[in-house]
């Protein structure tokens, strides 16, 4: 694929709202694109089918006709309230990850304390109810951090 025209559908969907269907919309924008400056270069030189190109198709709902769609479709991907934007979306998902990653090392914590806990049971020493204790707020913390994690996913609409 032609890089310019990469760049260019790129620049068009920036300020698009990310979502399965302007993504999909997007692929099949600039593979018509492509095929019509394939077709441009047959009879013009390279620079000439380009600004041809841009020319014709400089704008979303001439290029959503030429790959297919109408210009209600394009005009709602633009409109598209309900979707999160991709830096937003980012931010959410790398707090969430980290707070699975905590979820993972208190979960692990309360495992090795709870084996620790059977040691020392089964050892009969003095510090097996401290262990047990350890193990218990472990565990809570544990379960309230994953807990926190899908409450926030469902919030957000991530968990489809």
């Amino acid at each position: 694929m032609n890089s310019r025209i990469s760049n260019l559908v790129e620049i068009v969907f920036d300020n698009i709202p990310y979502s399965l269907e302007t993504s999909e919309a997007q692929e099949n924008i600039e593979s018509a694109l492509e095929a019509e400056y394939i077709k441009l270069c047959e009879d013009r030189t390279e620079g000439e089918a380009l600004d041809e190109l841009l020319s014709e198709y400089g704008k979303l709902t001439k290029m959503a006709q030429l790959a297919g769609y109408s210009d209600e479709q394009a005009k709602a991907w633009r409109n598209a309230g309900d979707t999160i934007e991709l830096k937003s979306a980012k931010k959410m998902i790398n707090k969430q990850r980290r707070l699975t990653y905590l979820s993972s090392v208190l979960c692990v914590a309360a495992f090795v304390e709870l084996l620790w806990a059977i040691y020392d049971g089964v050892n009969f020493k003095n510090e097996f109810f401290f262990e047990f204790i350890m193990t218990v707020i472990y565990a809570f913390f544990a379960f309230k951090s994953l807990f926190s994690i899908f409450s926030k996913r469902e919030k957000s609409g991530i968990m489809e």
